[in-house]
């Protein structure tokens, strides 16, 4: 029997109000995906490929203008073209090309480059870690005032009990910006006898600061500390409060503390 013959018996074997239509796939077999769904795919390739390419000329732009500030000797300008050889965006990645317009930058004063300097002298993965220039790098930010290099300065010193009395004192100083992590490793310092003397009525009134600021650890150990003194009571309802918020979405270590927090007392009731 010829093809165009067992076409048309299949077609005189289908209903009457059947539309000839109907019978196309059982003539051809083509379950292929329509072409407008493959343009579909396409474009929407296209539009990534777009915005990719849309925001590497951006990056470029930006670090051109960041390279021709620096020239004059515009320090933060120098920071910002290190920063693009250090990320690969908008340059080539070069760590030494970075590290040396870093050390420029430090030179005129700058404490971010300091701190950078200083992240990048303790990152094995980049430079041969060297914990001595970090501090130094360290340290010179930190007098200059910036809270972020006075907390990485602390942190460097907190290894031994003889360098905790230091790491507090720096605590404390970015404390001052109400910087929510110096405030709860202040906490922390009074709370373990650590550099501080050990006093559970600091302690709790820096964690509640801390968490009030939006900082998830101190919320989570606001649950976890023995609170006394003036304020307790107020300040564990605070604790399992943050710590339920925390648990709604999912955090692990957060419905471990909530747990304890219900076993142990009814705040969250």
């Amino acid at each position: 029997m010829s093809c165009a013959a067992g076409a048309a018996l299949l077609i005189s074997a289908l209903p009457a109000s059947t539309p000839i239509a109907a019978a196309k796939p059982l003539i051809d077999g083509d379950n292929r995906p329509s072409d407008s769904k493959a343009s579909s795919r396409v474009a929407r390739l296209e539009m990534q490929l777009d915005r990719w390419s849309n925001r590497l000329r951006a990056a470029r732009r930006s670090c051109d203008a960041y390279a021709s500030r620096a020239k004059s000797g515009n320090t933060a300008s120098l920071v910002q073209i290190a920063n693009c050889y250090l990320t690969g965006k908008g340059r080539p990645k070069s760590i030494l090309r970075a590290h040396v317009l870093f050390d420029r930058a430090a030179a005129q004063g700058s404490a971010e480059a300091h701190l950078i300097l200083g992240l990048i002298s303790l990152d094995g993965s980049i430079l041969r870690v060297d914990p001595v220039t970090a501090n130094r790098h360290f340290l010179a930010a930190a007098k200059m005032g910036n809270a972020s290099p006075m907390i990485q300065y602390g942190l460097s010193r907190s290894d031994d009990r003889a360098g905790a009395r230091t790491a507090c004192d720096w605590y404390q100083r970015a404390s001052r910006f109400a910087n929510r992590r110096a405030l709860r490793l202040l906490a922390d310092c009074y709370a373990l006898g650590r550099g501080r003397p050990l006093n559970a009525a600091s302690a709790n009134k820096l964690y509640v600061q801390a968490a009030a600021l939006g900082d998830r650890i101190a919320q989570l150990k606001m649950t976890r500390h023995r609170f006394s003194g003036s304020g307790a009571r107020m300040a564990e309802r605070q604790g399992c409060d943050w710590t339920l918020r925390a648990a709604a979405r999912g955090n692990i270590k957060a419905m471990t503390a909530l747990a304890s927090c219900l076993a142990t007392n009814d705040a969250a009731q």
